[in-house]
């Protein structure tokens, strides 16, 4: 049973940790200038100047950037015709109203809510697991049961964001 418990704990701290990661959503500090990650991964900064930081395997990827309405708008250049035929939402890109929306740096997506359960017959039924949080660690305390133990979890972040796994024979006879 502890064997069980722990490997419970395990999963869905896993699964919790890996969140931002599953999300596209990269765990770091806040940064000290604000700032919004475009969708395409690249990172505009908002100090004194605006300044443009490609995303991971971006380097050398030029930007559009203009002023519309007293909005910021950033649009990397492999996106520029995609804006333009209508086949990407040009809001993706409005940095200003990203930021008031809430998807800025500043305010970095946690975990929320945690949904998890246990089934003891390969996923036929499943039973719910408790889940405590205390801080921005969560603990799962599944029942007692006989035989390989699947597990189902469910996560949400802060900005709605969900992901779901399930894991049969997580644990036991395979």
């Amino acid at each position: 049973m502890y064997i069980h418990r722990t490997l419970a704990v395990v999963l869905v701290a896993a699964l919790a940790g890996a969140l931002p990661a599953l999300l596209g959503r990269a765990a770091a500090p806040v940064p000290a200038d604000p700032s919004v990650t475009l969708v395409t991964g690249d990172r505009i900064v908002l100090g004194e100047r605006v300044s443009v930081r490609p995303g991971a395997g971006r380097a050398g990827m030029s930007f559009a950037t203009w002023v519309e309405r007293g909005h910021l708008v950033v649009v990397p250049a492999d996106a520029l015709g995609l804006v333009a035929g209508g086949r990407v939402d040009r809001r993706l890109f409005d940095v200003t109203a990203l930021r008031e929306a809430g998807f800025d740096d500043a305010r970095p997506a946690a975990l929320s809510e945690l949904t998890v359960e246990v089934s003891y017959d390969d996923g036929a039924h499943w039973l719910p697991a408790p889940v405590v949080a205390c801080g921005t660690a969560w603990t799962a305390r599944p029942p007692a049961g006989t035989g390989p133990m699947s597990v189902r979890a469910r996560a949400t972040d802060s900005l709605g964001a969900t992901v779901e796994e399930t894991i049969i024979r997580a644990h036991g006879d395979r």
